[in-house]
């Protein structure tokens, strides 16, 4: 299966095509083009797809949001996405760096629901946090840059998604 998005005047969408007409369809909805545009987006396993909004007229402010290709099962997971604004998927779970006051911007994970999407380490503890960045997937583990409160500079890590699985290279 192969994914796209769609632009027009009005609004973007992404679809999904098997190659044929009859196997092209629509995974989410009209985004009104006004307001957002779409930064990037990741497809987990099971189809569903995790994807970054950039909202228009403001500086940084990316939301991610999941669906299963439903008006229902179509939800904001998290309305502060750090400036990078990327989205990978391993198997069914989405990784993704946001931000809250306690932690700053941190690795977090989600399974697609509110529920499922917690933090998956706390690499630099406080509220500087360690500003995950230029996440990549090879073979099924997720890479990336971060930075952990020792010394100047930032270090290469790796996840499975896990809190004892995140580990500095």
């Amino acid at each position: 299966m192969n994914y796209f998005i769609d632009d027009n005047e009005i609004a973007t969408a992404i679809y999904k095509s098997d190659g044929t007409s009859k196997g092209l369809k629509r995974v989410i909805a009209n985004i009104d083009r006004s307001i957002y545009y779409v930064v990037n987006f990741s497809v987990t396993d099971n189809g569903q797809v995790f994807y970054v909004l950039g909202r228009r007229g403001t500086d940084y402010l990316y939301e991610l949001w999941h669906s299963d290709g439903t008006d229902k099962g179509t939800v904001m997971i998290s309305p502060n996405i750090y400036y990078n604004d990327y989205v990978v998927t391993i198997g069914n779970t989405g990784l993704f760096a946001a931000g809250d006051a306690d932690h700053g911007y941190e690795l977090w994970k989600s399974d697609g629901t509110l529920a499922g999407t917690t933090m998956v380490k706390d690499i630099n503890p406080g509220w500087n946090g360690s500003s995950p960045y230029s996440l990549f997937v090879f073979k099924r583990t997720v890479y990336f840059g971060a930075y952990d409160g020792n010394g100047y500079y930032n270090s290469f890590w790796k996840t499975d998604g896990t809190e004892k699985g995140t580990v500095k290279l």
